[in-house]
């Protein structure tokens, strides 16, 4: 779908990626046990390529140690001691997904976190989740202009301007729960499968400072994800509101 220029609303968008994020504290790590864990409960899941990478004991511990993925491409784990990281992006095949789709993607991927925490008794200190949505328009950074920018700007500085980029971070409670949370919100020019388009990243993570601070137990890390998906739908009508 395109959107004319200046037209661009929340509703319009398409999701393009969803990645959940937990951070472990200092837990020990078992490759060996991890994986036959997670082949155990979440093979039917990830029944794509498993590879588990012989890393040496010292290596940092965000790198990755284990890669599962479904056959077709679309869902992924990534394995490390100090993270686990659980994506769904389409593959090239596939369309990205319409935007009601959210809840249950957000679900998805971190259902596979919250059951390995839970599994595990593994000491959860920091919680993310990331969201990439999609705009097809014909002059994206055009329409990121004139969406953001006053007329003296548009006619000044950002004249002919061929990519455009915002950033915009946060630190605040969310209204649900009261967890103290980092929110960015990027919206940039980009090709959305091979047409021109406007990717808006929203990122929303407990901080780092006050990882040590706090263990997230299952329930909290349901009660995390669900709240802020339902506020990065808030912060997208704020950003981009339905035309009156």
């Amino acid at each position: 779908m395109s959107t004319r220029r200046g037209m661009v609303t929340a509703s319009q968008g398409q999701i393009a990626s969803v990645q959940a994020v937990i951070f472990v504290l200092n837990t020990p790590f078992s490759q060996q046990k991890v994986l036959a864990d997670l082949i155990a409960n979440a093979g039917d899941h990830y029944d794509g390529p498993v590879t588990s990478l012989p890393l040496p004991e010292d290596a940092p511990s965000n790198l990755p140690r284990i890669l599962l993925q479904s056959a077709n491409g679309e869902w992924r784990l990534s394995v490390a001691p100090a993270r686990i990281d659980s994506v769904w992006s389409p593959p090239p095949s596939m369309a990205l997904a319409d935007v009601t789709e959210l809840a249950r993607l957000v679900a998805q991927c971190s259902n596979v976190l919250i059951d390995y925490a839970r599994r595990t008794n593994a000491a959860v200190g920091r919680l993310a989740l990331v969201v990439h949505r999609a705009h097809r328009v014909e002059n994206p950074a055009q329409v990121l202009i004139d969406h953001f920018c006053s007329e003296e700007s548009r006619r000044g500085p950002f004249r002919n301007s061929r990519s455009f980029e915002i950033h915009n971070h946060k630190l605040y409670q969310l209204p649900q729960t009261g967890q103290t949370v980092n929110s960015w919100m990027r919206c940039r020019t980009a090709l959305i499968k091979g047409d021109n388009g406007i990717d808006v990243e929203q990122d929303v993570n407990t901080p780092e400072d006050e990882m040590n601070n706090t263990i997230f137990d299952a329930d909290i890390m349901h009660r995390f994800y669900g709240a802020v998906r339902q506020e990065m739908d808030s912060i997208m009508d704020v950003y981009f509101p339905e035309a009156k």
